[in-house]
């Protein structure tokens, strides 16, 4: 991913808080002809000790992009909030527009969880993590659905090799502009802008203290 130095974000804590809130990413490959695209719920787990990132996932059996998994790394991709900038927030009359946003692409080689066991300890993980009240629905349904239901999966892992952050946050602009657009955006009645004018007035301290890489 193309970043500009001013927009790179290499914290790790802030990329995997990231990738936890924006879970819901799409994983990229290629089947020697095209590129294969399917959208997911990611599990994030982070070895601190090891310094070790872990996403896991699962998909349907039928979808044929788990088959290229074998020969090559996969890119996965996680978008967070973005929005349209107006040039009318800055005072140049030569503005133009541009478009804020944030996301992290993380690259490694998924491995596929062999057992039928793996893939129903993946869903009832999935389970704790989005909705643990529905953990005690899943231990109650029949056993010849549940067996059913493995067989119709594959679930997967894949420990990361490399990770990218892109905050595109109008740290080009000075201060008074960058703190103008956070607040109009966060006054947005659209939820995703307005959460993106939360992101900005976050990461104005940085900015202001000096600690922007």
């Amino acid at each position: 991913m193309f970043i500009p130095p001013s927009y790179r974000e290499n914290d790790i804590e802030t990329l995997v808080a990231f990738m936890k809130k924006y879970h819901f990413a799409t994983i990229v490959s290629f089947d020697g002809t095209i590129p294969l695209a399917t959208h997911l719920p990611f599990l994030v787990e982070h070895e601190h000790e090891q310094a070790k990132i872990t996403l896991v996932s699962h998909m349907a059996l039928a979808n044929p992009q788990w088959r290229t998994f074998a020969e090559q790394d996969v890119l996965v991709m996680f978008r967070g909030p973005h929005a349209y900038i107006s040039p009318q927030y800055y005072e140049s009359r030569y503005g133009v527009p541009t478009w804020n946003y944030a996301a992290v692409h993380v690259y490694g080689k998924p491995v596929i969880y062999s057992q039928a066991e793996d893939v129903a300890q993946t869903l009832l993980q999935t389970i704790r993590t989005f909705e643990p009240a529905y953990e005690k629905h899943f231990d109650a349904i029949p056993q010849d659905y549940t067996e059913k239901l493995k067989q119709e999966l594959v679930a997967f892992e894949i420990q990361v090799t490399k990770i990218e952050g892109a905050f595109k946050l109008s740290q080009d602009k000075p201060l008074p502009i960058r703190q103008r657009v956070a607040d109009a955006l966060a006054q947005s009645p659209d939820t995703v802008v307005a959460e993106l004018g939360n992101m900005m007035q976050r990461e104005l301290p940085k900015a202001e203290s000096g600690e922007e890489q």
